[in-house]
């Protein structure tokens, strides 16, 4: 896991704040398949003080988004490019619970 790069702040800084996912028939479901995480989840996320890493795991992810939501959780949301919507939005994989290892680099890296 390493600190994103440029092209995530080039795609960053083009998203449409009203609108910013990706969402359809095959992300949709995995939006809300973990312990009653969903959409509203990771737009908390994406809109309190997220850090953001690449994602080297080989998934379908480009980028890991990890936040701290209302409630004291760190989520992870796994995100990649969209596929029909251009750099305006992001494609959302899923929302899950931080793994220890994330949730410490998470605090590590916001001086916590």
């Amino acid at each position: 896991m390493v600190e994103a790069g440029a092209n995530l702040s080039v795609v960053l800084s083009l998203l449409d704040p009203d609108d910013p996912f990706e969402i359809d028939e095959a992300n949709g479901p995995h939006l809300a398949a973990e312990q009653g995480l969903g959409l509203e989840d990771a737009l908390d996320v994406l809109f309190g003080d997220p850090e953001f890493y690449d994602d080297d795991s080989g998934g379908s992810a480009d980028w890991l988004m990890v936040g701290l939501v209302p409630g004291g959780e760190v989520l992870v949301v796994p995100l990649a490019q969209a596929r029909n919507s251009g750099f305006g939005k992001l494609r959302p994989i899923t929302v899950l619970p931080a793994p220890l290892h994330i949730e410490q680099r998470y605090f590590q890296d916001k001086g916590e």
